[in-house]
């Protein structure tokens, strides 16, 4: 998994920096997301509008369309791994 997240870049991917094991664990160093997932905004909102769920749906259709261009598939597509920064 960090080998095909490490070589894929895209403007709907998550940039990685790199990886480290410390202390026993693997840590990676990883673009931030300061504002969390989907998963996390439901969880405080309860529920998106309209216009928020097209937005979400249609970046995560790019998304999904970029993956499979370079052949790869995302096999555990939820909310909790939509991620979003301040700026949506």
């Amino acid at each position: 998994e960090v080998l095909t997240i490490a070589e894929l870049s895209g403007p709907h991917c998550v940039e990685y920096y790199e990886s480290y094991f410390k202390d026993g664990d693997l840590w990676l160093a990883m673009e931030l997301f300061d504002a969390g997932s989907i998963g996390d905004v439901l969880e405080k909102k309860k529920r998106l509008n309209e216009e928020q769920i097209v937005a979400v749906l249609q970046q995560t259709c790019k998304a999904l369309n970029f993956l499979h261009s370079q052949h790869k598939v995302h096999r555990d597509i939820k909310a909790g791994n939509l991620m979003l920064n301040r700026r949506g």
